[in-house]
């Protein structure tokens, strides 16, 4: 919550460099911002920049396959007509985008799908011509574009890793921590020394180096520095299976919230055990308690917010950004954090997991759990 952190953060590790013989080294005693040395993803002109840099690939994608192949099954009139009414001659992002609003717009009776297929068409035109309008399509762009980015990386031919780079990407994840600051850029130096390639120089540390130093960086925060025994293993248990739960999200066709680093659920669902385990998981800051959220629309009870270090975001491909939470329920939240309940979460993530990816279909099962699949 400290907001000068930043400003902090960059004197902090300033001072470091400056004391060290590196910047000596280099004739370079007066650094103003440890930013210069960090390539970075470039977000402007519709991430075209950053997927050039990547190599990643624009001949039509696998996703587009995927969508129409969705739209087929739930026996759509003229799926190939809506495919390319949504992504031809499109950017490769506006892509994504276009199929997710879409996913999301649709209702069986009105308009009829060709027809809403050119309104976003429409909306879309009229953003790429005027990309600072205000509306619900730059609104969407402004909410999902880092999440559809990750999608396109991670589906990319080239299989490259989503990419963590920039200081101050760092120092976000770092969440007012110093010491979670160091451990990734130690691990950052590490692997430029093991590769002969200079941490501060005249060239920039590389956008993978830096992406193996975040993830070998959750790794060490997940796994070498809080082992701590019993309670700490099943801590490290339950966030795991509340990241693969967010990672779901995340990287599924319907995406259900923006940036997915949040869950929100009532505390009275939590059972004892699951309340311990829970309690562990913030002793040890693999989770964060956040501030309360508006009341259920159906109970009027508060829930809870809880969100995972964004430091250990790079071993599950998460963002490092909150913005929407997840809601959970009582046998998914227990299934999370409960130990003698765990055996049910691969079942009904499966199930969450269909209604995300199947958006015109109804759920294969209702009668028992009905309440995974309300709205």
């Amino acid at each position: 919550k400290y907001s000068e952190f930043p400003k902090f953060a960059k004197k902090f590790v300033t001072k470091r460099l400056q004391n060290s013989n590196l910047t000596h080294a280099m004739g370079n005693n007066n650094i103003l911002d440890p930013a210069i040395f960090f390539q970075e993803i470039e977000p402007s002109s519709l991430f075209e920049k950053a997927f050039n840099r990547l190599k990643i690939e624009k001949n039509e994608p696998v996703f587009i396959k995927s969508f129409k192949r969705e739209l087929e099954q739930a026996n759509f009139d003229k799926p190939q007509e809506i495919c390319d009414i949504l992504t031809q001659n499109v950017p490769l992002i506006l892509k994504k985008l276009n199929i997710l609003l879409f996913c999301k717009k649709h209702k069986k009776k009105q308009p009829a799908p060709v027809n809403l297929a050119k309104l976003i068409l429409e909306h879309s035109n009229n953003f790429i011509s005027s990309q600072n309008r205000k509306n619900f399509y730059s609104n969407a762009y402004s909410h999902y574009s880092y999440d559809l980015f990750a999608q396109i990386c991670r589906e990319a031919k080239s299989q490259r890793s989503i990419p963590y780079t920039g200081f101050s990407s760092f120092v976000r994840m770092s969440s007012g921590n110093p010491r979670s600051l160091l451990i990734i850029l130690g691990h950052i130096y590490s692997i430029c020394a093991f590769k002969g390639s200079s941490f501060v120089g005249e060239r920039v540390v590389s956008i993978d180096i830096q992406t193996e130093g975040a993830t070998d960086a959750a790794r060490f925060m997940l796994e070498a520095d809080t082992n701590f025994g019993g309670n700490s293993d099943r801590a490290r248990n339950a966030t795991s299976r509340l990241a693969v739960l967010l990672r779901t999200a995340r990287f599924s066709l319907n995406i259900p919230e923006v940036s997915p680093l949040t869950v929100s659920f009532s505390d009275s669902d939590l059972t004892q055990e699951a309340r311990e385990t829970l309690n562990s998981a913030l002793n040890y800051s693999f989770v964060f308690e956040g501030q309360l959220s508006r009341p259920d629309r159906n109970s009027q009870k508060i829930n809870r917010k809880i969100q995972l270090n964004p430091i250990l975001s790079p071993r599950w491909q998460l963002p490092i950004m909150r913005r929407g939470d997840i809601s959970l329920n009582g046998p998914l939240l227990n299934s999370i954090f409960d130990p003698n309940q765990s055996d049910d979460f691969d079942y009904l993530l499966k199930l969450l997991s269909y209604k995300w990816n199947h958006p015109f279909k109804k759920p294969p099962i209702q009668s028992e759990q009905q309440e995974l699949f309300d709205d």
